[in-house]
């Protein structure tokens, strides 16, 4: 149980967990941002901002993830063959729930960044 809690599911709760927090951070800046003006910034937007409960979910999960990945190395995982697949998985997930959600184009530009 010990190889597969290393192997598999730590590295796939980090793919989960940055793909979530970058998903919803752009959720929520996108819906914010039309709440809020560089010329209205002013320290009570600010701390809305701050305090947003779903900016705050994604921070977490975002350092939820790193911590993930911590022990994932504390325990001797083999970085080299798991971390690109890791990297490409998160990058393909937040790609196609852009597309899926958003509408983003995909064009020669962005599928040549997902496949570099």
């Amino acid at each position: 149980m010990n190889g597969v809690y290393n192997n598999f599911l730590l590295p796939f709760l980090v793919v989960f967990l940055t793909t979530y927090s970058q998903f919803i951070l752009r959720v929520r800046v996108s819906k914010i941002s039309n709440l809020f003006s560089l010329e209205n910034l002013n320290f009570k937007s600010l701390f809305t901002i701050a305090t947003d409960f779903w900016i705050l979910s994604s921070i977490g999960s975002f350092l939820l993830g790193f911590v993930c990945w911590s022990i994932a190395l504390s325990n001797n995982i083999n970085a080299t063959k798991i971390y690109p697949i890791m990297t490409s998985l998160t990058i393909l997930s937040v790609s196609a729930l852009n597309f899926l959600i958003f509408q983003d184009k995909i064009n020669l530009y962005n599928i040549s960044g997902v496949i570099l």
